[in-house]
């Protein structure tokens, strides 16, 4: 047959391509999907693709073909016939337009226009044909060619019938399209997305319910199978009565007895171990129950692990209770172990204690066991580690050791524990273990999930290896016989150091009196001096003659008279501790006082407040503040009290001329006395006449606060200003005061200083250095005073010596001025160590701040205007024992939870920026800065100061309103 006859009889049929035929083109996720995404898409690849959506929300886009049926299959050679793209025929292949160019174009501009493909009418009148193209004929013409004019009119026949199917069912085609866009219109809308994505988040959701539910229910079931089989970690019995039950802890899930973990009643609620307490796991998300209700979370199979380990054995899991730990005094920092911890029954097995019996929650310290084995160079024959304590086989002869842990682990040995369920029980060799060699354990006896010694060696190798302990201090020799190189070895060990401080500080010689404030010889110390029992105060008895001891209840020991009220009424309901009434400093020598009102018709019918007020309540003031004020009086020690009527105003609430600020502490409160040095001005408060301040602050700051007898012999108590002091108070004459009697015992240039010291030398050196130092304590203040007009120090001559006959330079003078003088304060930062002393602010450095507080105290010896022209041994000899004296933490000092609380107002604050002098705030701490050899001044600091800034009252408040308006401005 010809090739024209044979396309001829092809009968091409057109169909829609369907879902699964199509082919796939684009596809894009459900976040892309939609009509603006497709069409974006379309107008990239500037062609119109037909498009399909699956269920599951993704946009597909597919390719449309046409495919070619034959009439006779045979005539060709393979069974798949050739397919062309629909896509392919645009308005500008002339075949497209021939398919297309017969629908007809009546759907409203609303619908879609739908293009109904019918198949291929033939033009009989046509009689042309070419490759590939069917160009029909008339029907003779064709038959005149073929021959064959039976088989046109067949086809024209069946193709009359076709078109009539054709155009039979064309509207019911269209409408079926016009409903499926529609509905697919519906399907892609907005809400019905919404809806689909919703609806298949619940089926998932229900899927996962399904399926924790199944994973629960396995959990359960393995949890229950575990509990049963669940042995107590420290007894290893699994055994319970009905007042000892098995717990679990919720967290790490270890299983304990309530007795062998010294829980008294099983909880309500969730238990928790005491290592998950403290980690406040039990604080923590709630625990997933392992009641399952199918909600929550399903409980957790792995216990999680602590960040803990044992002290005394490789083992990471237990039950753990922590050990009493007392870390060196250093700065903490992040990440430093806060607590140590052992297992119960290592605890046990090795005999060790709980500190307290009743809480059970602490264990004494591990730390001189774990060195008395690492010492010995014992390990453990199992896991091959040094870690910790181990126990003997108690096979004679055996030298085996091993960590009861581990015998337990590997199932190789016979342990006897020395309890069970029931308490002690009675055996013959109870607390003793069987090393493997000779327990003879066969494999099939071996209990299952024991580890291997390959996994305890492991275990063991993961922890450093332990350091050897420290050989043991040599007993030192007496104090008394040490030369000065054994002395200095000595006192620079923290604990010896420490032992000698406390050796002194209970002592009496070289203390001063509390209300006098001077110092006996050591004979004269014994026989007048008394330190209280209780807060340790020590005082002369003719100061304080009305002591007494009370024998019932503290033996035979003297108690000042603050102590001895405590002692008798410290149980009773309305007791109040004793605290002075006339100043703001804590503690010391108080005595006993009264006021009187003046007139008694007021408080008539005032009873509850006339009970309130200083009148009507026992009220106590210290001695020196009781005896030093003029205005009270002291009636001696028939009556031992203070009669204070004179100071209290008629209220009884404050006191008299108390709203005039303290020279030194700044405070607007209680009773002030005022320099008794005629013309004494207070340059700050002009109106307010001299200086005033509090006696205790007087006292703490080296002001002199002395009395003297009168030649009809009357005591006159007189207390001086900074400024009006006689010599012996300035600071340099106190520095002196402080190295005689090293130079007393070691000659003028302390050559001699390699020679033995009695302990009463250094209970002298010890409390002269707290004296010193806390004069240092104000220097946040009287650093000022001193730029301004320097002190009133005048030399001390020997026997034989006539100032007329020596120069300025042998007198020991040092010619300053005020800008010298306030170059060598900022040079040395002496205000700035003032502050950093009173507040302890090298306690909060590592080593407890030694080499900063050496650094900053050389500095100040090396100020020569401030303490003179000192040698270097003399230096060395301060910075020695100053440091001794922070460190000793005396009371005496007035520094951190002893110091007296000052004012934030007025001269205690910088007129610059108005931060506190009182208290470092953004300074650096004086001392800290690491600087070259032979080099003791800090560079390049940079601080706020009132030296040479004289101010009166009323540019005070005018600097102060400034700075108050700019922090208002800033917070807005």
């Amino acid at each position: 047959i010809a090739a024209e006859v044979r396309e001829a009889k092809q009968r091409l049929l057109i169909r829609m391509p369907s879902v699964g035929e199509a082919t796939p083109y684009f596809c894009v996720s459900e976040a892309k999907c939609g009509t603006s995404q497709r069409n974006a898409v379309a107008k990239k690849k500037k062609q119109n693709y037909l498009s399909f959506s699956n269920p599951k929300e993704e946009v597909q886009y597919k390719t449309v073909k046409i495919r070619l049926e034959l009439g006779n299959s045979n005539l060709f050679q393979n069974d798949k016939p050739p397919e062309i793209k629909l896509s392919t025929l645009d308005d500008s292949i002339e075949d497209g337009k021939t398919l297309l160019g017969g629908i007809p174009r009546e759907l409203s501009s609303n619908e879609p226009s739908w293009e109904v493909l019918r198949s291929f009418p033939i033009d009989l009148s046509t009689n042309v044909c070419s490759d590939k193209k069917v160009r029909a004929g008339s029907a003779s013409a064709l038959a005149s060619q073929t021959g064959e004019g039976t088989l046109l009119r067949e086809l024209e026949k069946k193709q009359r019938e076709l078109t009539d199917t054709e155009t039979r069912l064309e509207p019911e085609v269209r409408h079926l399209l016009h409903k499926y866009f529609e509905e697919r219109v519906q399907f892609e809308s907005e809400d019905a997305v919404e809806k689909r994505k919703s609806d298949m988040l619940t089926l998932k959701e229900y899927d996962a319910v399904l399926e924790r539910r199944r994973e629960a229910d396995l959990a359960w079931q393995a949890q229950l199978e575990q509990d049963m089989d669940a042995v107590c970690d420290i007894c290893g019995d699994g055994e319970v009565t009905v007042d000892n039950q098995i717990l679990f802890c919720e967290a790490c899930n270890v299983a304990v007895h309530q007795k062998c973990y010294g829980i008294d009643s099983v909880p309500a609620g969730d238990y928790f171990c005491l290592a998950c307490r403290f980690f406040n796991r039990d604080k923590m998300k709630a625990m997933p129950s392992r009641h399952f209700d199918g909600e929550s979370a399903p409980p957790k199979l792995m216990p999680s692990p602590l960040p803990i380990c044992c002290e005394l054995c490789p083992r990471k899991q237990g039950a753990f209770v922590r050990t009493f730990f007392e870390p060196k005094r250093t700065k903490k920092r992040k990440g430093d172990p806060v607590a140590k911890w052992v297992h119960v029954v290592c605890a046990k097995w090795q005999g060790l204690r709980y500190i307290d019996q009743e809480k059970k929650d602490l264990i004494e310290d591990v730390t001189e066991l774990k060195g008395l084995f690492r010492a010995n160079d014992l390990k453990c024959c199992i896991c091959q580690g040094f870690r910790g304590a181990v126990n003997r086989c108690r096979v004679e002869g055996c030298k085996s050791y091993m960590h009861v842990t581990c015998a337990r682990a590997c199932g190789l040995c016979i342990v006897c524990h020395g309890e069970n369920h029931t308490g002690l029980i009675e055996t013959e060799a109870p607390w003793t273990l069987v090393c493997p060699e000779h327990s003879n354990v066969l494999p099939e006896n071996v209990p299952e999930g024991s580890l291997t010694i390959d996994q305890l060696v492991a275990a063991a190798k993961a922890f450093p290896p332990e350091p050897l302990p420290e050989p043991p201090k040599p007993d030192p020799k007496p104090f008394n016989k040490m030369n000065g190189k054994e002395r200095k070895e000595f006192l620079s060990d923290p604990e010896f150091e420490e032992e000698l401080i406390q050796k002194i500080k209970s002592g009496i010689v070289g203390s001063s009196c509390a209300i006098c404030d001077t110092r006996d010889d050591e004979e004269e110390a014994k026989n007048s001096l008394t330190k209280c029992a209780k807060c340790f105060e020590t005082f002369h008895r003719k100061c304080l003659d009305d002591c007494k001891n009370i024998s019932d209840k503290i033996e035979d020991e003297s108690l000042c008279d603050g102590c001895k009220y405590v002692a008798e009424n410290e149980d009773n309901e309305d007791f109040e501790v004793p605290q002075c009434h006339m100043c703001n400093q804590e503690g010391g020598i108080l005595k006993k006082a009264f006021a009187k009102p003046t007139s008694k018709k007021f408080w008539r019918t005032k009873h509850q407040a006339f009970k309130k007020s200083l009148f009507g309540k026992q009220i106590w003031c210290h001695a020196i503040c009781g005896m030093w004020h003029p205005q009270c009086k002291y009636l001696g020690a028939e009556n031992g009290a203070v009669d204070c009527s004179a100071i209290i105003m008629a209220n009884g609430q404050s006191h008299i001329d108390s709203k005039k600020a303290c020279a030194l502490c700044g405070r607007c409160d209680k009773v002030k006395v005022q320099c008794h040095h005629p013309g004494c001005v207070n340059p700050r408060y002009p109106k307010n006449g001299p200086f005033r301040f509090h006696l205790t602050c007087a006292r703490q700051a080296g002001f002199e606060v002395s009395d003297a007898e009168t030649q009809k012999k009357e005591i006159v108590f007189q207390t001086k200003c900074f400024h009006h002091a006689r010599c012996e108070c300035a600071f340099r004459a106190k520095l002196e005061d402080f190295i005689e009697p090293e130079k007393i015992r070691a000659g003028n240039d302390l050559k001699n200083s390699n020679l033995p010291m009695t302990f009463s030398h250094a209970t002298k050196l010890l409390h002269h250095g707290v004296t010193v130092l806390r004069i240092l304590g104000w220097a946040w203040i009287w650093a000022e005073w001193w730029v301004e007009k320097g002190d009133r120090w005048e030399p001390l001559l020997d026997i034989g010596q006539k100032e007329e006959d020596m120069t300025r330079e042998e007198l020991g003078y040092v010619d300053s001025t005020q800008r010298s003088r306030c170059a060598d304060a900022r040079k040395c930062r002496l205000a700035a160590f003032g502050a950093a002393l009173r507040n302890r602010d090298y306690d909060e450095e590592e080593d407890g701040g030694r080499v900063a507080l050496d650094r900053a105290l050389r500095a100040i010896l090396h100020t020569q205007s401030l303490v003179g022209r000192l040698r270097r041994v003399e230096i060395d000899f301060f910075a020695d024992w100053l440091g001794r004296a922070y460190r000793s933490r005396s009371p005496l000092l007035g520094f951190g939870d002893n110091k007296i609380p000052v004012a934030d107002s007025g001269h205690c604050l910088h007129t610059e920026d108005g931060s506190a002098k009182y208290k470092l705030g953004s300074r650096p701490l004086p001392g800290k800065q690491e600087l070259p050899k032979n080099t003791f001044f800090e560079n390049g600091i940079e601080e706020p100061d009132d030296f040479l800034k004289f101010v009166t009252l009323d540019e005070e408040k005018n600097t102060q309103r400034k700075i108050k308006n700019k922090l208002i401005i800033k917070e807005k």
